[in-house]
């Protein structure tokens, strides 16, 4: 999704965006939302609002938001293990 919004800002960053799309957008967005709810940061992050008609650019930085959290998320709990990365767990701290 990241990547299909960024060749649709390149193209027309002030394209609008369906609420098909939207409703598509935000579904993802609140599962992740949901599930990484503990974070700290998560509570900051925002869902489109259908009722404005997003433009292209505006969807792309708000996907680009819940991005940068997840590698913050990935960061936090991931390590590096004899060249592979594990996930941190409670029996490993």
């Amino acid at each position: 999704m990241h990547k299909d919004f960024q060749e649709l800002t390149k193209k027309k960053p002030d394209g609008g965006v369906s609420n098909a799309r939207i409703v598509m957008v935000n579904r993802l967005l609140q599962r992740a939302k949901q599930s990484l709810s503990k974070e700290p940061s998560w509570s900051l992050l925002d869902v489109l609002d259908g009722d404005l008609l997003p433009q292209n650019a505006d969807v792309m930085l708000v996907v680009g938001q819940y991005v940068a959290a997840l590698a913050g998320v990935r960061t936090k709990y991931q390590q590096n293990s004899y060249g592979t990365m594990e996930w941190k767990t409670k029996e490993q701290d």
